[in-house]
């Protein structure tokens, strides 16, 4: 299930930029993800200071979940609505619908997690191989040489691949037991 944080009600006049990403809270018993959670909390301050009547809204499922997210760009894209940026759960499963909406003449980015085969205008995110490599390296400083480590991850997360082939080759090299 999809939600939409509190926000004020737009009219027709008003400058409407969406943000799509999961770890967005579907009840309020429910904690918001605290990395997008900031992003939010970004977009609102930096449109404060460019235009106080720009509204920024967060969109999204709570769980890692692409479906909703493609529901949620189409929506935004019938409304229309003035920019997205969306984190993708699947690096190819929203290429479709952010095709659609650039297609309607609605810019799109992606932050965090690309979609890379899409018509988006461009990512803005880490460099998850690099950011891997730094964590291996400093949990094979902790472990010294002691220890197992279990790496979770999401699927179809090109990003959080990267990011754990980072950390494996760190590990190889500085832990290589």
């Amino acid at each position: 299930m999809s939600k939409t944080s509190v926000m004020p009600q737009a009219d027709q006049n008003d400058e409407v930029y969406a943000m799509i990403s999961f770890g967005h809270k579907e009840s309020k018993y429910d904690k918001n993800s605290g990395f997008f959670f900031s992003v939010y909390v970004g977009m609102v301050d930096a449109a404060m200071v460019i235009d106080p009547g720009i509204i920024i809204e967060w969109h999204g499922p709570l769980a890692w979940n692409p479906l909703p997210e493609i529901a949620d760009i189409r929506k935004l894209t019938a409304r229309p609505v003035d920019g997205i940026m969306v984190t993708a759960a699947d690096a190819e499963a929203l290429n479709p619908a952010i095709n659609d909406a650039i297609r309607a003449g609605i810019p799109v980015i992606n932050f965090d997690a690309d979609s890379p085969g899409s018509e988006r205008l461009t990512f803005v995110g880490t460099n998850n191989f690099n950011a891997g490599y730094l964590a291996g390296q400093k949990m094979a400083e902790w472990l010294a040489g002691q220890g197992d480590v279990m790496i979770a991850s999401n699927p179809n997360a090109a990003h959080l691949e990267a990011r754990i082939n980072g950390f494996k080759t760190a590990l190889a090299e500085f832990a290589p037991h």
